[in-house]
């Protein structure tokens, strides 16, 4: 995986945790299909699992004890610092096995070892993160190969603040800009991403995973609302008094315990044909 400009901290990583795993509540229905999809392929052995942009281990701490088969898992991440701070041992007893590997997502094929049919793709909040480029190549990595896949929380692009401010819509329109910034894929990764695959003959499903945010995520809401403004300053310093006014209305209704933000996120549902 490309190494992004600001690499990803492992605070924030811990932060957005909670609110992660209550958006995937929604994603029920998918690991459904994807127990149903292993228990066809008629084999005892573990599936190996390849999580891409591992991080510190979120998505295989919350994901493992919810796949209804044994696992092997393969920790992929650019980080080898993030990678440390995964346990040595994922707590559940399907997990046979946990290695990382500090690689990229174009070191994909050198990673997949097992069987095609015993072998599952996983990531979390990663896709738009790439670049169009890396993206188009990842689709057709697991077009080619037929190749089983649960890719989560990506971004869409949609967010409801409530209370609203006048410049709510543009402080969006301005954040998803930065968001594609050098070809990055941004919020239009997971709608390209399913399109990609079901034009290549994949089985697509979708679940929405909404993030969503009260009083009680005071730290989480005030540190996202901080991020959003840099990033919209970064990438349209003229903004500087919308952004300061937009920044200081929200951050006084979070004190005032008054603020719900709603940041809409997909889950994808990658299977063979057939």
């Amino acid at each position: 995986m490309k190494r992004p400009e600001r690499p990803i901290s492992s605070d924030w990583l811990d932060l957005r945790r909670p609110a992660d795993e209550r958006a995937r509540a929604g994603s029920a229905p998918l690991l459904d299909a994807l127990a149903e999809h292993f228990t066809e392929t008629g084999a005892d052995s573990p599936v190996d699992v390849i999580d891409v942009g591992a991080g510190t281990g979120a998505n295989p701490a919350w994901l493992a004890p919810r796949l209804r088969f044994s696992q092997h898992w393969t920790l992929l991440d650019h980080d080898a610092d993030l990678l440390e701070l995964v346990p040595s041992q994922l707590q559940d007893a399907r997990v046979r096995h946990v290695r990382r590997v500090t690689a990229g997502i174009e070191d994909l094929g050198s990673l997949d070892e097992a069987e095609q049919d015993r072998c599952l793709i996983t990531c979390s909040a990663v896709l738009d993160l790439l670049t169009m480029d890396q993206l188009a190549g990842f689709c057709d990595f697991l077009a080619e190969r037929r190749m089983p896949a649960l890719l989560s929380l990506s971004v869409t692009g949609d967010v409801v603040l409530d209370p609203g401010h006048w410049a709510d819509a543009q402080i969006t329109r301005a954040f998803n800009q930065h968001q594609r910034r050098g070809s990055l894929a941004g919020p239009d990764a997971v709608g390209y991403a399913a399109g990609r695959l079901r034009a290549d003959g994949m089985r697509v499903e979708v679940a929405e995973s909404p993030w969503k945010l009260g009083p009680a995520d005071d730290v989480l809401l005030r540190r996202y609302l901080h991020d959003r403004a840099q990033a919209v300053i970064e990438g349209a310093p003229d903004m500087g008094d919308v952004v300061d006014s937009w920044l200081a209305e929200h951050l006084g209704q979070s004190d005032e315990g008054r603020l719900h933000v709603e940041v809409r996120h997909r889950e994808l549902l990658c299977l063979p044909p057939g």
